[in-house]
């Protein structure tokens, strides 16, 4: 009975450090921008992701000064990849995250193999930033998002901000 109770508290003061050691790495976390681009068949860009290495490259100090480490395990559901990330901290607690993908074509002209890897690092990227809490930074240029507008869409959304402030003063 006595064993048992030891290891109760040592599991609960080992949570705590965790928390404790959990809540300093997130006031250090960096900002993570998506940088990777995808393009569009005609060269322009379809997206923009932040691949798993460059994360790892900003978090992996972080999470070592802290008492951190990350591992990941594999498992399949039906026709889904779940990455298992589990955090690890040196005071013996961890926890776990899943993140479940379909199992796709992949990329164009991707074997399956390459489908599968895909997902596999498509996972794994969501799991990690989910259990540390990572937000990715999407481009804000608003000049990325499409074309200019016309001098007809500057006048009409025009109006509108004056219409919108004049019914404010009333």
């Amino acid at each position: 009975a006595l064993v048992k109770l030891h290891e109760r508290v040592e599991a609960r003061d080992a949570e705590k450090e965790f928390a404790r050691a959990f809540v300093a790495l997130q006031a250090e976390m960096p900002r993570v921008e998506a940088t990777k681009v995808v393009p569009n068949d005609d060269g322009t860009v379809r997206y923009r992701y932040a691949p798993y290495e460059e994360i790892m490259a900003q978090v992996r100090p972080l999470l070592e000064k802290h008492g951190f480490t990350v591992t990941f395990s594999t498992e399949f559901d039906e026709k889904r990849l779940v990455k298992i990330c589990t955090l690890c901290h040196s005071s013996g607690h961890s926890k776990s995250n899943r993140f479940a993908v379909r199992i796709g074509s992949g990329p164009p002209a991707a074997s399956e193999s390459q489908a599968d890897g895909a997902a596999s690092t498509y996972a794994k990227r969501f799991a990690l930033c989910y259990a540390l809490n990572i937000v990715i930074e999407k481009d804000s240029d608003a000049r990325a998002e499409g074309g200019s507008i016309t001098q007809e869409q500057v006048d009409e959304l025009s109006r509108r901000v004056a219409e919108t402030n004049s019914n404010r003063e009333t």
